[in-house]
């Protein structure tokens, strides 16, 4: 799957590489993307008569609602839609004919296995490249055509070799030569379009470990994508665990004080008694 996203680049770098003629949002560097929130995607108008067809950048909101549910709060919104069924599924299937995106990112997260912790890694192309995740997207309008939402999913395939040691999912990455066709509202022919959606190659992905501060959805700064100083992270945990056998070593000492105290206490309490009892016995005998 995928579930966090990033796009450190700026605007200009954005429009020049998706080829965007048109732009309706403010733009910052995003470092945590994460599902619910509003994204930028790239669609492609319909060409007519009069003017040709235009890539704009739009916002949506990441977590795809289907046309044809009437209350968008009785559905789950999906953020991934698995590529080898989206004709399967009717949530996605009247999209993927009529309302295909691109959207723009320039790494994703996933977490690994390291020993019980889970640790985030970010995924990128090579030289940190913008790439372009298939998506579909959909829209709720008004009865008079007003735009009421724009919702949009990033489409999943089967894990590279890079990948599939953290999961088993990765967004559909398109080749830069397959996102006209992708775009094309004239395209309708879904064996092409299912046959763009493949592994990205294993050679041009890379990825490194990252801090924990991803972790949290609302943390959305450079540090979510800094890499992870590995020697000092090692030091850290030795340390932290050097202090948890410490603290461990003084609370079991601790312990054994006040139990060797207890101790010393019962048996001189029991002298009196001791002596009272053998007073009596002495003065029973003596009787």
């Amino acid at each position: 799957m995928c579930g966090r996203y990033t796009i450190a680049h700026n605007h200009k770098e954005i429009m020049e590489r998706f080829g965007i003629e048109q732009m309706f949002l403010e733009l910052d560097p995003r470092y945590n993307v994460a599902p619910s929130q509003m994204v930028p995607v790239v669609i492609e108008t319909k060409a007519t008569d009069d003017m040709p067809a235009v890539r704009v950048l739009e916002t949506s909101k990441w977590g795809l609602v289907p046309g044809f549910v009437q209350d968008a709060k009785l559905i789950k919104p999906m953020i991934n839609a698995r590529g080898e069924t989206l004709l399967e599924k009717r949530m996605f299937k009247n999209a993927l004919f009529k309302r295909r995106c691109l959207i723009p990112a320039d790494g994703f997260f996933e977490w690994m296995a390291v020993g019980k912790k889970r640790q985030p890694v970010r995924f990128q192309v090579t030289d940190g490249a913008l790439f372009a995740m298939a998506g579909l997207y959909e829209e709720r309008t008004t009865p008079e055509g007003e735009l009421i939402e724009r919702t949009c999913t990033i489409i999943t395939v089967a894990a590279n070799e890079k990948v599939s040691p953290v999961h088993s999912r990765m967004p559909a990455i398109l080749k830069p030569d397959d996102e006209a066709l992708w775009l094309s509202k004239e395209c309708g022919d879904p064996e092409k379009l299912l046959s763009l959606l493949n592994p990205y190659d294993n050679d041009a992905i890379n990825f490194y470990r990252v801090s924990a501060t991803v972790n949290n959805a609302r943390s959305d700064s450079a540090e979510c994508i800094a890499p992870v100083d590995l020697e000092a992270e090692a030091a850290a945990e030795a340390a932290t665990m050097a202090a948890f056998e410490e603290a461990k070593a003084a609370r079991a000492a601790k312990t054994a004080t006040r139990r060797a105290k207890s101790t010393k206490v019962a048996e001189t309490s029991d002298v009196p008694e001791q002596a009272y009892l053998s007073d009596e016995l002495r003065e029973l005998n003596q009787n």
